[in-house]
């Protein structure tokens, strides 16, 4: 049985005087990344609606996806690592990607979905097969790309909201929406916190009736977004994600017994900034991310502690070109990202650097065919890829409502080793 409480408080400013208002009917797009926007229209991408992101507000992206997004979502079970598969690739080569930012784990090369709260997402998008001219390195199979959006500039409004979610098991959730908007800066806060017992009763494989032990899971989530308008074309915005799990892992059928547990602690940092012309959109943003997970099991004394920081940083700009109904896009963009590695129990220190030029057109024939090229030149440890890619979309048929549409999408694709593959070190033994 579970039990939802909400409360949900608004308070604008109010005038006297009554100001002119300008309404437009506009598309709303799907995504906040150009990428996906004007360059994919070759690959088949699965937007998720916000009543969807509405009902699974207190789940997590695991379950959102395993249930509602044709894509297979491998889980080990009970407070265990949920990752994605696209079309046969494996996890090491489907990414996920915050804001545009790369945020899978630099040592291990994967990104534990069970991990990405739901209520803290306003848009996700599903990307079906490679393009490693976009995305970079280990975009094989696809990807997952989560974001939040800004609250948008106001005449000075304030908005609370309070949801709480009760549960069998010890399942208790409890969340906080606040968000401030005036005309030059937006502000808001997203808290999210949960903790489950799971210790619910099954059969084992002597049928017998047993209950779920050391499987408890607690966790905490934070994120601060705030933005400031410069000007009528020009917007800087920061944010803040912040979460720590503390997971129990049960035992496994062939064990009698479990003392296995895991602590994750991700902290994400992003600042970005974004002009806006009549024909061209600039942006530069930078990101810091530090990943830290510790794994115990005190009964065969292993423990094994995982650190690994990345920095981020990538411009560009998108350009309107050629013709006066704005058909031709032609977008410019230089990522770079480092990675560093602690290998605690051996005492050094390992690292990975990329460093790209990547180039994507796209140009519109008519109202039926949507054509993308894209080139990327990118150098990982003194090693050079040229990653050229070309995808295709056409309108077979768009009458009495039935809309057919054929894509097609050619792209070469490469993934390299992560940390983890390049120096692995063993686990520490507990004394």
């Amino acid at each position: 049985m579970v039990m939802l409480f909400s409360f949900t408080a608004v308070h604008a400013q109010v005038t006297d005087t009554l100001k002119g208002v300008e309404i437009k009917d506009e598309k709303p797009k799907t995504s906040n990344d150009e990428r996906i926007n004007t360059y994919s229209q070759g690959q088949l991408v699965y937007a998720i609606d916000t009543v969807t992101l509405k009902q699974y507000q207190f789940q997590s992206m695991a379950n959102l996806l395993s249930q509602q997004v044709p894509v297979f979502v491998k889980s080990y079970g009970i407070n265990n690592v949920a990752t994605l598969n696209f079309r046969g690739a494996s996890a090491a080569q489907s990414q996920v990607y915050w804001n545009g930012i790369p945020i899978s784990n630099a040592a291990l090369g994967i990104s534990d979905v069970s991990l990405l709260p739901v209520s803290l997402m306003n848009k996700v998008n599903v990307i079906y097969g490679s393009s490693s001219a976009l995305w970079g390195s280990g975009n094989v199979g696809g990807a997952l790309l989560v974001e939040n959006d800004l609250p948008d500039f106001d005449t000075g409004a304030f908005s609370q909201s309070i949801s709480a979610v009760m549960g069998s098991f010890g399942n208790y959730r409890a969340g906080l929406k606040s968000a401030l908007s005036t005309n030059r800066f937006v502000a808001s806060a997203n808290v999210f916190g949960q903790t489950m017992n799971n210790d619910f009763r099954y059969k084992d494989a002597d049928d017998k009736e047993q209950t779920m032990t050391n499987a408890k899971m607690q966790s905490g989530v934070g994120l601060l977004q705030a933005g400031y308008k410069l000007n009528d074309k020009n917007t800087l915005s920061f944010r803040g994600w912040y979460q720590q799990y503390y997971r129990e892992i049960p035992p496994a059928l062939f064990e009698s017994a479990s003392a296995k547990n895991q602590r994750d602690e991700s902290l994400r940092l992003l600042l970005n900034w974004k002009r806006n012309t009549d024909k061209s959109i600039y942006y530069a943003k930078a990101a810091y991310i530090r990943d830290f997970m510790w794994y115990r099991d005190s009964l065969i004394s292993v423990e094994s502690k995982n650190i690994t920081d990345q920095v981020y940083v990538e411009a560009g700009i998108k350009r309107s070109t050629f013709g006066a109904k704005d058909n031709n896009y032609l977008m410019i963009f230089i990522p770079v990202q480092l990675s560093r590695m602690d290998r605690l129990s051996v005492g050094d220190t390992k690292t990975q650097s990329k460093y790209a030029l990547a180039a994507a057109y796209a140009r519109q024939f008519g109202t039926r065919v949507l054509l993308s090229a894209q080139s990327r030149a990118e150098v990982v440890d003194n090693n050079g890829y040229i990653l050229p890619g070309i995808n295709a979309t056409y309108l077979l048929h768009s009458r009495y409502k039935l809309r057919v549409t054929l894509r097609a999408n050619v792209q070469r694709t490469y993934r390299v080793p992560t940390l983890n593959e390049l120096y692995y070190s063993p686990v520490e033994i507990l004394t």
